[in-house]
């Protein structure tokens, strides 16, 4: 998992009468465990997940711990018990699609002062073998590079603010 997904979050508990609560762990190297969140969603779901009303109002994102974790931690409550949490910042996820568009923009422009430019959208044999050798640089953000012939593709990078009509 690459650095850029590791996102440190804040147990809480949802409290019917006064919303989310801090949720306190005693031990502090479970708590820290807890607290850490390995974002493995694709970039296409954590764009859309942040273009959600919900999200852009309140700035956080709630993460549910498994049945066996949350059973765990509920042990020992007093009566309601609460149901924890992990609440995780809106701008973590931010940060993963910017370094995600950072690193292809950079792979991109090695491929380019390399030669390789895909001349009408495909690409000589010589190109894909620099490609592929060049792609281990993505290893972490891209699992599969599949330069070939793309005629009738296109590609395109959505950034903040842009307007895709």
């Amino acid at each position: 998992m690459p650095e850029y997904r590791v996102i440190q979050g804040e147990l809480v508990a949802q409290n019917p009468a006064r919303g989310l609560i801090p949720f306190f762990v005693e031990d502090p190297a479970l708590s820290q465990l807890l607290s850490r969140r390995y974002e493995r969603s694709p970039v296409g779901v954590i764009q859309n997940a942040l273009g959600s009303p919900t999200s852009k109002a309140s700035g956080y994102f709630l993460a549910r711990f498994s049945q066996d974790v949350i059973l765990q931690l509920m042990k020992g409550q007093d009566y309601p018990p609460l149901v924890p949490c992990l609440r995780l910042n809106r701008m973590a996820y931010i940060r993963i699609l910017d370094a995600v568009r950072n690193a292809i923009l950079n792979w991109s422009l090695k491929l380019e002062k390399d030669g390789i430019l895909g001349e009408g959208m495909s690409f000589t044999p010589q190109e894909r073998e620099v490609a592929r050798k060049n792609a281990r640089e993505l290893g972490p953000v891209i699992n599969i590079i599949n330069i070939d012939n793309m005629v009738g593709s296109s590609i395109q990078q959505m950034s903040p603010g842009a307007n895709q009509g």
